[in-house]
């Protein structure tokens, strides 16, 4: 293996003063790509990014290497303490910025370990098992630096010692008054949902995206003047955010505290959970100024201050075509929209089908957002607020339901109201206070207004779900594996027995590591293990393979047993094999004591293996007792990509999870039944394809 040898860090990286003297400011439509920065360790960031970074670097975490920043993670966690700025910018309308970023782990949180030590200490040197102690005790005694650090941090994070902070949002990133200052959008750790992208000061509940997936995301920042509206997407397309070659989605919008600069900032709070580790990587930022979005409403497709005088429906709004008053008139006035008599609604010409917002001030009356439902807009969905609450109704045929309520009592006497789509889903916040409504299956309509009473609504817009991200803003995004033809198949039809022997068109299966059993048997492959005889520890079967620059593995795979609380756990998965000291092992984890399920991935490298170096993403839902699914994972031998039913939902290179790794030849593949702190207990295989 070769190493990187980073050199020492000459100076202390001091940590930046907010109250010291602004620079010179940095004109817009500039950008780094990692890639151009050659590699340096912990201490040297900040004399090779230039002089519109500044760094913030407490714990000499922070380096660069194979084209990309890295962030390590903290052993005191909380803002301030780790990330990089770059700037000032002098804030204008139209100044966007963009990042390109893998978090290392969207569901990271400060968390005590709630194991002895020892018996951390035990398991660490244990691994997955199948391997003599003394070997195991060796191959960490190659690695005391990474040992010193694990041993600092569970030290640290023991129950004995550790006071939680209670940080559960790991990283930030947007335009911030300072330096060391947090952005207005972050990733907040969601338990089983994986993270979330929520958009707000630190500790908001406005979630924008939920379950969010462990790939690349870029993230926009965008300045408005009176407010920053933020956008988001995947490196591909995952089930709640685009694919960059579709667009960016917009996600959430803030109120600005108007300073005369501003710093492009990503900073990281906390890295890792119960004591794992896994880095972050930034591959690029970019700052342009956007000429078609420098209005106040940015990319909105329709907006209208709402303001001045006269009847809405007979006006013109500032983006968009027309306005129609639905039920009663809404007049302008200075102050904003206003129901003429007791109450009144008008329609847009622009459907809704991404974001809406309008700025509220209900005095004793009420106002919201409506949006048509059903076929040929037979029916709307109105979202309400007053100084007291927020509900969401369906009007259909004149027959009102309720489909959620928000109690609040109101910070200000304007509320800042919107709406976020994701398929049926509503995700509605208020000034902070935020929930979710399913709207149901119908689609949505043309997007309006309602007031009622003395209630003044003004600064409405709506924005359509995707929009084209500026070329400005675009970064060179990394490699993504990816198999074309077919070269192998097994649909593990025909005789029955033990998978090893079988043979194939690549050649025979044979077990190529541990002690259990996988049976052939009516068209499956299955772990041969039940509750109450689980297989035993890591058990793995490949085939020959004759690309070894990629591999491309797709397997339909079913958990045992039937629904939870029957104690069945799910640990099936695939493998990339060079040789014994070389490969990796990707597999479900689905386990009765977590409210969720995960794809986790595991490696081998140069004869060594730190469990805790796992890297995984939680799917919530996507993984069920005795339901299949499709587990696909793209390796090229230095990165790879995993899907789940066609959706990507973890990405990473080998060199993310070891900087000294070097690229593998894969030999062999095939399927696993993997230890994961615990056993597989039944689970099968069909439809195994590799394509090359």
């Amino acid at each position: 293996m070769t190493t990187i040898s980073w050199p020492r860090p000459r100076a202390r990286v001091t940590r930046p003063r907010s109250a010291s003297p602004a620079p010179t400011p940095v004109a817009p439509g500039w950008g780094l790509d990692f890639a151009a920065v050659f590699d340096c360790g912990p201490g040297h960031v900040a004399e090779v990014l230039g002089s519109t970074a500044k760094v913030t670097d407490v714990e000499k975490c922070i380096g660069v290497d194979h084209g990309a920043l890295r962030f390590r993670p903290l052993i005191r966690a909380g803002w301030g303490r780790e990330g990089v700025a770059w700037g000032p910018f002098e804030q204008q309308p139209g100044l966007a910025a963009s990042v390109l970023v893998l978090n290392g782990h969207n569901a990271s949180a400060d968390e005590p370990l709630s194991e002895p030590l020892r018996a951390r200490l035990r398991r660490w040197l244990d691994g997955p098992g199948g391997e003599p102690l003394l070997g195991r005790a060796i191959a960490h005694a190659r690695h005391p630096r990474r040992n010193a650090w694990q041993l600092r941090n569970w030290l640290a994070h023991s129950g004995r010692f550790h006071r939680p902070s209670g940080v559960r949002e790991s990283f930030s990133f947007g335009w911030s008054d300072a330096p060391d200052g947090t952005g207005g959008l972050r990733i907040q750790g969601s338990d089983g949902r994986n993270g979330a992208l929520v958009v707000g000061p630190p500790g908001t509940r406005r979630v924008a995206v939920d379950e969010l997936r462990n790939v690349p995301l870029l993230l926009v920042a965008l300045d408005r003047g009176e407010t920053t509206a933020f956008y988001a997407a995947a490196l591909q397309a995952t089930h709640n955010l685009p694919g960059l070659a579709a667009g960016i989605r917009p996600v959430g919008i803030v109120r600005n505290k108007r300073q005369s600069h501003a710093w492009a900032s990503v900073q990281q709070a906390v890295l890792g959970q119960i004591g794992f580790r896994v880095d972050t990587r930034v591959y690029g930022v970019r700052t342009a100024t956007v000429p078609g979005w420098t209005g106040w409403y940015g990319s909105a497709a329709f907006a209208d201050r709402c303001t001045g005088a006269g009847s809405l429906g007979a006006s013109r709004p500032a983006a968009g075509g027309s306005w129609r008053n639905l039920a009663g008139e809404v007049h302008r006035t200075p102050g904003g929209a206003r129901a003429a008599a007791e109450s009144a609604v008008a329609l847009s010409d622009c459907e809704a089908a991404g974001l809406a917002r309008a700025v509220i001030a209900p005095g004793s009356g009420s106002a919201g957002l409506v949006f048509e439902t059903g076929n040929g807009g037979d029916g709307y969905v109105q979202v309400v607020t007053t100084r007291t609450g927020l509900a969401v109704t369906a009007v259909r045929g004149g027959v009102e339901r309720t489909l959620g309520e928000l109690r609040y009592a109101a910070e200000s006497d304007v509320i800042d109201l919107q709406v976020v789509f994701e398929g049926p889903l509503a995700r509605v916040s208020a000034d902070g206070e935020a929930m979710e409504c399913d709207l149901g299956g119908e689609p949505r309509g043309r997007a309006g207004i309602t007031v009622a009473g003395d209630a003044l609504l003004r600064d409405f817009e709506v924005h359509e779900a995707t929009v084209a991200l500026p070329a400005d803003l675009a970064i060179a995004t990394p490699a993504v594996p990816r198999g074309g033809r077919v070269l192998l198949r097994d649909d593990f039809d025909g005789h029955a027995g033990e998978l090893a022997g079988r043979h194939t068109s690549a050649g025979a299966w044979a077990r190529s590591l541990g002690a259990g059993v996988v049976r052939v048997a009516d068209g499956a492959a299955s772990v041969d293990a039940t509750l109450n005889r689980p297989n035993p520890g890591r058990t793995a079967y490949t085939v020959p393979w004759s690309n070894p620059e990629l591999a491309d593995i797709e397997v339909a795979i079913t958990p045992p047993g039937r629904a939870r609380g029957e104690g069945h756990n799910g640990r099936a998965g695939l493998i990339f094999w060079q040789d014994r000291d070389n490969y990796i092992i990707v597999n479900n984890w689905l386990d009765d004591g977590y409210p969720g399920a995960s794809i986790s991935s595991f490696f081998r490298l140069g004869g060594y293996e730190d469990i805790y170096e796992a890297v995984w993403t939680n799917v919530a839902s996507r993984v069920r007792w005795g339901e299949p699914h499709d587990l696909r994972v793209a390796f090229d031998g230095l990165r790879y990509m995993v899907s789940v039913d066609g959706e990507p939902v973890l990405y990473r290179a080998l060199t993310d999870v070891r900087p000294e790794a070097r690229r593998l030849a894969i030999r062999r593949v095939g399927i696993a039944a993997n230890w994961e702190w615990g056993d597989d207990t039944g689970s099968s295989f069909r439809r195994f394809v590799a394509r090359g």
